[in-house]
């Protein structure tokens, strides 16, 4: 008799206990994703700070061996405390000097039928002058402690930034795959038989992940030092031999691409060629590594929360990314080029206007009013409605002077393509009564 009311009391008190674990396991559960929303939270106007006894034994560890701990947060002033001074020019004289360039001037001659003459003087001058935006808001780092397109939150708004955001993650992704079919095509020439283009593709972008992963420091280094054999490698190439001239370097130009042609040119050096050859399909490291530290960047500026993502996670997505399109790339080399360069570049003219619009005529070239405080706040950054009007609004005349493989404006096929001309000029131009219009609207900057 004991026994089976024994047994009802259990079966009675069964429901009770799995109703009490059901609520304990939803407590856990909740208890969890508070903890994921808490860690993920940013606070307004949050800053970064080095925090090395909160931080698990193995990630401070990685932090210790120089990977960098901070991705978009502020950088205060007392913790700015690198004085390689030099560092804005290598790090985009080192990224240039590699592999990236000579395709790209190539389709001067090969794709354009421009003489050797017109194309290196457009080259020259052009280059002149898209680098003064660039060195000029460089500066702009330094002076801040924020990152480029954070200051951009100043001009676009919290929001909007994002078209921006967008356009450069793809600017530097599109990039990086260019980067990585010539490091590819490249290795590949040592052995064909052995090494695919493939395969060239996937070392060259590990090893730019390698080095990107390590951040800011490191990538430093990487471009203080590299150029050195990059310049010497490419100056050996160039001295022994001009690709249209020469019928066995134009068949390999269209059969394995630039990595292709390199190795025919190096050819007569022997050994000592297909030793130049490695140091031309490394030349592509400092470009991609740069190229994936700033995508995952963007990436991190996406939403709120992911500021609080390790920006490894984020590389670790854009190289899961590259490889695959940089393969798909390397089947039709010239036709991905062409398209990508005639397209790609009409944004940057409208956002280097804005910022330097903002910085020059609004700011009045004080840095002080990038405030801290406000980098994450949307309701206290500007709304960002000027500066994409004025983007938008150049647009009307962009068109009309852009010339693509599947496109050529009215204006372009008069004048030849203008269309970032045109886009850095009218976005200044229109910026300027729209964002006084917004500043009056809004009572503050």
């Amino acid at each position: 008799m004991s026994s089976t009311a024994t047994v009802s009391e259990a079966a009675r008190d069964a429901p009770c206990d799995l109703e009490s674990q059901g609520q304990h396991a939803s407590k856990e559960q909740n208890s969890l994703f508070r903890g994921l929303l808490s860690f993920l939270a940013v606070k307004d106007g949050e800053v970064y700070e080095a925090k090395p006894d909160r931080n698990p034994k193995w990630y401070q560890k990685l932090l210790d061996a120089g990977v960098e701990e901070n991705g978009i947060k502020p950088v205060p002033i007392e913790q700015r405390t690198s004085t390689q001074y030099s560092n804005l020019f290598t790090v985009f004289f080192t990224c240039l000097l590699c592999l990236l360039p000579i395709p790209t001037g190539m389709l001067a001659t090969l794709g354009m039928g421009l003489s050797l003459r017109d194309a290196s003087l457009i080259i020259l001058f052009f280059a002149l002058l898209t680098c003064i935006p660039p060195a000029f808001m460089g500066i702009g780092g330094m002076e801040t402690g924020l990152r480029q397109l954070v200051q951009a939150r100043y001009s676009f708004g919290l929001y909007l930034v994002t078209i921006p955001l967008l356009l450069n993650a793809a600017t530097l992704t599109g990039f990086s795959l260019l980067s990585s079919v010539g490091g590819g095509q490249a290795l590949s020439s040592l052995s064909p038989a052995k090494v695919s283009v493939d395969v060239g593709i996937v070392i060259a972008c590990l090893v730019s992940f390698a080095v990107s992963l390590l951040g800011f420091h490191a990538l430093h280094f990487w471009e203080r030092w590299t150029w050195v054999p990059n310049l010497i490698a490419i100056v050996i190439t160039v001295g022994c031999g001009a690709v249209p001239n020469v019928p066995a370097w134009d068949h390999t130009y269209h059969a394995t691409g630039i990595g292709g042609v390199m190795a025919e040119m190096l050819a007569p050096a022997g050994g000592f060629g297909r030793f130049v050859l490695v140091m031309l399909a490394l030349s592509v490291i400092g470009n991609m590594a740069i190229s994936m530290y700033s995508v995952a960047l963007n990436l991190q500026m996406l939403l709120p929360c992911f500021a609080r993502v390790p920006r490894f996670v984020f590389m670790l997505v854009a190289v899961a990314v590259m490889v695959p399109m940089a393969i798909r790339a390397a089947e039709a080399w010239e036709e991905s080029l062409t398209n990508f360069l005639a397209v790609i570049g009409y944004w940057a003219g409208c956002f280097d206007a804005v910022l330097i619009v903002e910085l020059v005529v609004f700011r009045r070239m004080d840095y002080s009013t990038f405030d801290h405080g406000i980098w994450n706040v949307g309701r206290k950054l500007p709304p960002g409605i000027a500066a994409m009007a004025a983007s938008l609004v150049s647009l009307g005349l962009v068109v009309p002077g852009m010339a693509a493989p599947s496109y050529t404006g009215p204006i372009a096929k008069r004048t030849g393509d203008i269309g970032f001309e045109v886009a850095f000029v009218m976005t200044a131009l229109s910026y300027l009564p729209f964002r006084w219009l917004e500043i009056r609207w809004r009572g503050r900057l």
